[in-house]
């Protein structure tokens, strides 16, 4: 990596940061509606493996639909957006299990 590219994501890293929690956001109810009820047999690598592949397609739709980027920004944002919601999704998700078994005991 040279010096320049280094301090232009120095530079832009903030940017694509906050740009990748905006799309997070964004996508979190979709994505939930999606998942939600598929994934109570699965182990939590395979959860999060299926999480992300129905939030991906959300996530490039959402991204197409604002400002452009450039191809490299693209996919950076992406994949922070994506780790984003696979986290909250998946506590989320831990949480509302947690509590509907509580529930029924």
């Amino acid at each position: 990596m040279t010096l320049v590219n280094l301090l232009l994501n120095m530079l832009w890293a903030p940017s694509l940061r906050q740009r990748a929690q905006r799309l997070a956001r964004e996508s979190y109810a979709q994505v939930r509606m999606l998942v939600e009820g598929h994934l109570g047999h699965m182990a939590p690598a395979e959860a999060r493996g299926y999480m992300r592949a129905r939030a991906t397609p959300v996530l490039v739709a959402a991204l197409r639909s604002q400002a452009k980027l450039g191809a490299h920004a693209e996919r950076r944002v992406l994949a922070m957006a994506g780790d984003l919601l696979i986290d909250v999704l998946a506590a989320d998700l831990v949480a509302v299990a947690a509590t509907t078994r509580r529930r029924a005991a």
